[in-house]
């Protein structure tokens, strides 16, 4: 069964309005927590991270050593 409102948002600020004030308590945690669909602007940049250059094995290792002589240098 589906029932689908048409009702503008002061109206629905009056219903939510109505609610005890546990049930406001759980509207407003599902309206501030994780919603289950990423916007498109994240899903965009996610593309553009996983899309860019990788370093190789090689590299991370050079990456490693390089860290490895700073850190002695700095005395760490």
């Amino acid at each position: 069964m589906t029932l689908k409102l048409d009702i503008g948002f002061e109206q629905l600020l009056q219903l939510i309005r109505q609610l005890p004030a546990e049930q406001r308590a759980r509207v407003k945690a599902a309206l501030n927590g994780p919603t289950s669909e990423a916007p498109a602007h994240d899903k965009a940049f996610e593309e553009l991270l996983l899309s860019g250059p990788v370093l190789t094995k090689a590299e991370l290792d050079k990456v490693a050593e390089a860290r490895e002589a700073i850190n002695k240098w700095r005395g760490r």
